[in-house]
C-alpha cells in the first residue's frame, strides 16, 4: 500500500503538464522534484490521514537522511560526463527511425558480448548510472567485460528530436510503447549488432514506485536531476486500457479500430511467438506486475530460460533501478543468469 502512495504523489508531481494550444509536453524543473515529492510525503504522513498506508518510521528516517545530503554535482553532470567521472570509456551514437525520430544512444564500449539496456516511462539511458559506480547496472555489466549500450526512446531527453515534427507539437507526442516497441527498439538494435560486427546481443528491459524501506536516498538528488525523462500521455492511456480490459493488446483507438486493425477491437500481442530465450526477474511485491498476469506471460513464452524471484519481499517496482541493496538482491543473479546462458 505504502508504493501506491509513494506513486500518487510522484505522479501528481509529474503529470502537471504545460499545455500548448496543440500539444501536451511535460516539462518541469526535474530539480524541483525530490524536494517536493519528500515534502508532500511527509505533509501526508504528519497529518495522519493515511497512517495505515504509511511506515511513518521509514519516511521519517529518509527524509532526514535524504534532507542532510549535501550538493552532489552529479545532479548536473549528463551520462557521458558521469561515465568519464567515473572512468569508463563513452560513446554517443544517433540513429533515425522509419518514421523519422531521432534518437540517441550511448555505449560504454567493451571487448564482450553486447549487452542492451532499455528503461520504463519517465526513464531514460541515465537511470543505469546515477545510482552510482558502485550499483549503476551500466557499470556493473561493463565491469563485467560487456560492451553496453543504453537506448532512449522517442519523447525522452535524449531523443525528443524528429526530421520534421516539433516536440512542442501534438504530432510528435502521438505515440504509445507500442511505437516505441515496433520502431524505435528494431532500429537501435540493430545499429548495435552492425556496429559491433555481432548477430546477437543480450536485451535488458525495465518496466515504469519503490518499497520505501529500499529507497537510496543518498542518490536521490542525482537520480532526480536526470528524471523525469518525458513521457507522451498516450503511453499512460494505453497502460490503463491494458488494466481496463486485462489484456496485453494494442491501442485501443474506438471507432477507428475497424480502420487500423480491421476489427472492433485491437488484436493480442502475440507473445507466444517470442523465440528467443526470455529470463524473468520478479519480486512478489511489484504491484505493476501482478503474480496472475506474470504466470499467463509465463504460460504463453515457448522459451522461458530462467524465472527468478527477488529474495526481498519488500522489493518492488523501482528497486530494479535504485534500491539500496540492488546490486546484492538482483544485479549479482543477474550477471549470473547472463554467464549461465552465454556458457550453455
Amino acid at each position: 500500500m505504502i508504493i501506491r502512495s509513494v506513486l500518487f504523489v510522484i505522479f501528481s508531481e509529474m503529470l502537471k503538464v504545460i499545455n500548448g494550444e496543440n500539444c501536451t509536453l511535460f516539462e518541469r524543473n526535474a530539480a524541483d522534484i525530490d524536494n517536493d515529492m519528500f515534502e508532500e510525503i511527509k505533509d501526508y504522513a504528519d497529518s495522519g490521514a493515511f497512517e495505515a498506508l504509511f511506515n511513518i518510521t521509514a519516511i521519517e528516517s529518509i527524509y532526514h537522511e535524504f534532507k542532510s545530503i549535501k550538493y552532489n554535482e552529479d545532479i548536473d553532470l549528463n551520462i557521458t560526463q558521469l561515465l568519464y567521472k567515473y572512468g569508463y570509456p563513452a560513446e554517443q551514437h544517433e540513429v533515425q527511425t522509419s518514421d523519422g525520430y531521432l534518437l540517441n544512444m550511448f555505449r560504454i564500449p567493451n571487448k564482450g558480448p553486447v549487452v542492451f539496456l532499455m528503461h520504463g516511462v519517465f526513464c531514460s539511458s541515465d537511470d543505469y548510472v546515477t545510482p552510482g559506480p558502485d550499483r549503476g547496472l551500466a557499470y556493473l555489466l561493463a565491469d563485467a567485460g560487456y560492451d553496453v549500450w543504453m537506448g532512449n526512446a522517442r519523447g525522452t531527453t535524449h531523443s525528443r528530436k524528429h526530421i520534421s515534427l516539433s516536440p512542442s507539437c501534438a504530432e510528435f507526442w502521438d505515440f504509445t510503447w507500442d511505437e516505441i516497441g515496433r520502431y524505435d527498439l528494431p532500429v537501435m538494435i540493430d545499429y548495435a549488432l552492425n556496429s559491433t560486427n555481432q548477430e546477437q546481443l543480450i536485451y535488458i528491459g525495465h518496466s515504469q514506485g519503490p518499497d520505501i524501506t529500499q529507497i537510496n536516498s543518498t542518490a536521490l538528488p542525482v537520480i532526480f536531476g536526470h528524471m523525469p525523462a518525458g513521457v507522451a500521455t498516450k503511453q499512460f492511456i494505453h497502460f490503463t486500457q491494458l488494466v481496463q480490459s486485462a489484456k496485453f493488446r494494442q491501442f485501443d483507438h474506438g471507432w477507428r479500430n475497424i480502420e487500423k486493425y480491421g476489427s472492433t477491437i485491437p488484436p493480442d500481442y502475440p507473445v507466444e511467438k517470442i523465440t528467443s530465450p526470455v529470463a524473468i526477474f520478479y519480486s512478489p511485491n511489484d504491484w505493476f506486475g501482478d503474480i496472475e498476469d506474470v504466470e499467463i506471460l509465463i504460460k504463453k513464452l515457448p522459451n522461458l530460460f530462467k524465472f527468478v524471484t527477488v529474495q526481498y519481499e519488500s522489493f518492488s517496482h523501482m528497486d530494479y533501478l535504485w534500491a539500496r541493496d540492488v546490486k546484492e538482491l538482483l544485479y549479482v543473479d543477474v550477471l549470473n543468469v547472463i554467464e549461465e546462458y552465454l556458457n550453455g
